[in-house]
């Protein structure tokens, strides 16, 4: 399949918005104590954190099918090492900063004392590392659990390919029993999780998702053609009702955990999760069919946010927390606002010359060293 470059760009903008999302979750969390009222509202889409992420597994499966499907053979060694060069080495870089970051500013800050709180071991600098164990993820930059099942994930990707080979029903309902019985070994405590949610099972239900996005991309024309005999109200109507299920699916296990209900509550997250991966489906089927250049997700602001994207996601939790260690006493509005402009300078600086010339490298390994002979697309 196809996919034109101002497509491939706006799905470049929409990472660049979830990720925007995830520095307003962490944010929130630090200045409001609490609940707030606008975790029952549609204002929570600015905010969704968790369901973001999962948006981003599935615009991984998307992308990484797109670029296998566009070749004539999968190379397996070839885009391990693509993938070690784009999305580990900027993360290895940026995680041993954040250690020693970490010992140079020890942790003062009473918001931050759960977050920064923990020494720094040989076992967990191993752990960090090498990035594939169940680990605690939670200690010294807590964005990193998803990093983890994408590592995973990139490992066993021929596996996604031999699922996504199937009818797309039998691919679907494999991986959503997979799920459900992920989420009754969590319920009943089989499966445990040092970190946030990066147990091995774990990554078998996220997996669902990477499918779920390589699927998109595998029957892109059938969806296309479904998308574009839409009227302009019907996909209007659709993407309104995307929006509200990714800000609410949340409802599934807050309202059973309101009522004590605590088994019921942890099994409605993996509904969550499915309910956020079905609509995100729509928001990537959706920007993939752009075509006019006046689209606000080709305006160059967003295009910027999807261009930093990565480096943002990783940087801006240390800086944050490091603000918070040196200004301890100083307004935390103020020092909110303060290092997420220093998140965003530094992210660009990161994916202007660390993410760059990493990727650039691993192209050149592959080209020189593998034999490759073909370029992977663009977003990766």
């Amino acid at each position: 399949m196809i996919v034109r470059e101002s497509r491939i760009r706006a799905l470049d903008s929409l990472r660049g918005l979830a990720a925007v999302t995830v520095v307003i979750a962490h944010a929130c969390g630090i200045l409001i104590e609490g609940h707030s009222f606008d975790e029952y509202t549609p204002l929570y889409l600015f905010r969704a954190a968790h369901e973001s992420v999962i948006f981003f597994f599935l615009l991984s499966g998307y992308v990484l099918t797109y670029q296998i499907l566009n070749q004539n053979v999968f190379n397996y060694k070839n885009f391990i090492t693509l993938r070690i060069f784009r999305i580990y080495l900027p993360y290895l870089v940026i995680i041993l900063l954040t250690l020693l970051v970490y010992a140079l500013f020890q942790t003062t800050s009473p918001e931050m004392a759960s977050v920064w709180g923990k020494p720094v071991t040989p076992e967990a600098i191993i752990n960090h590392v090498i990035l594939l164990g169940n680990f605690d993820t939670n200690a010294y930059n807590n964005v990193i659990w998803s990093l983890v099942h994408e590592i995973r994930v990139a490992v066993i990707f021929p596996i996604i390919l031999y699922v996504i080979s199937l009818e797309w029903r039998n691919a679907v309902l494999l991986t959503f029993v997979l799920s459900m019985l992920v989420a009754m070994a969590v319920v009943f405590g089989i499966s445990h999780a040092e970190g946030y949610n990066n147990s091995y099972l774990y990554t078998v239900h996220y997996f669902s998702f990477f499918v779920l996005g390589a699927l998109l991309i595998k029957y892109g024309s059938v969806i296309s053609e479904w998308y574009l005999n839409l009227t302009g109200k019907q996909r209007t109507y659709i993407l309104v009702f995307c929006l509200l299920v990714f800000c609410y699916s949340r409802m599934v296990f807050l309202i059973p955990h309101k009522f004590h209900l605590l088994k019921i509550s942890l099994f409605g997250e993996f509904i969550a999760d499915w309910l956020s991966a079905l609509s995100a489906a729509f928001f990537i089927v959706a920007a993939s069919q752009i075509t006019n250049k006046k689209n606000l997700l080709l305006h160059p602001i967003p295009l910027f946010l999807g261009k930093i994207s990565y480096s943002l996601y990783l940087i801006h939790l240390p800086v944050i927390i490091v603000f918070f260690n040196v200004f301890s006493g100083a307004n935390r509005l103020v020092l909110i606002m303060v290092s997420i402009v220093v998140a965003f300078v530094l992210a660009f600086l990161s994916s202007k010359y660390l993410e760059s010339s990493s990727a650039r490298l691993g192209k050149w390994f592959v080209s020189n060293k593998l034999k490759y002979s073909k370029d992977p697309s663009r977003i990766e």
